[in-house]
């Protein structure tokens, strides 16, 4: 999918340094948290409409999170077009049983798929969208032990060298 006008107008999502992002939907949307350390997502609800904001404040890469309602809900269909927002659950059974409202995006008017997930919001981002937890950065240890590896490497190919390098002395043998 595009980013549309209206998906510029339906989506404000800004980074720790206030750049703006644009995407088609709200997947898209949530896909972001992973790549940024603080990011804010506005947008509103696929059932009620503009009347009903949700608003998504993610940190430490989607590690930690605030939802405005709590009550919001993520209905991942799988694909961009059946993607949706939902302000509490009646909103979300709503848009499960019809797919979508007069609220949802032109180019998202489809009916949603049996297999349709719907978590809380705070519950996707954990679920879907923070980034892995990875290892600490390297210790001091772990660039001590490298380099000690490393001089021991070098000085091991000097001697080496210096070994295939010496001239051999061939005697004659006496008459």
């Amino acid at each position: 999918m595009d980013v549309t006008p209206e998906s510029q107008a339906r989506y404000n999502i800004t980074d720790g340094s206030g750049k703006v992002h644009y995407v088609e939907c709200f997947m898209c949307a949530m896909q972001l948290i992973k790549d940024y350390e603080t990011l804010k997502i506005e947008t509103y609800c696929d059932w009620y409409g503009p009347n009903y904001p949700i608003i998504i404040n993610t940190s430490n890469y989607g590690k930690t999170v605030s939802v405005s309602p709590s009550t919001a809900i993520y209905l991942r269909g799988g694909s961009c077009v059946t993607a949706r927002a939902a302000y509490n659950q009646t909103a979300a059974d709503n848009l499960l049983l019809n797919g979508f409202s007069q609220y949802t995006s032109p180019e998202q008017r489809y009916a949603l798929p049996s297999s349709t997930e719907a978590n809380l919001v705070s519950d996707a981002v954990e679920k879907w969208y923070s980034q892995a937890v990875t290892t600490n950065s390297p210790t001091t240890l772990t660039f001590v032990l490298a380099s000690v590896i490393g001089t021991a490497i070098v000085i091991g190919s000097i001697i080496a060298y210096k070994k295939l390098n010496t001239p051999k002395v061939v005697t004659e043998a006496k008459r």
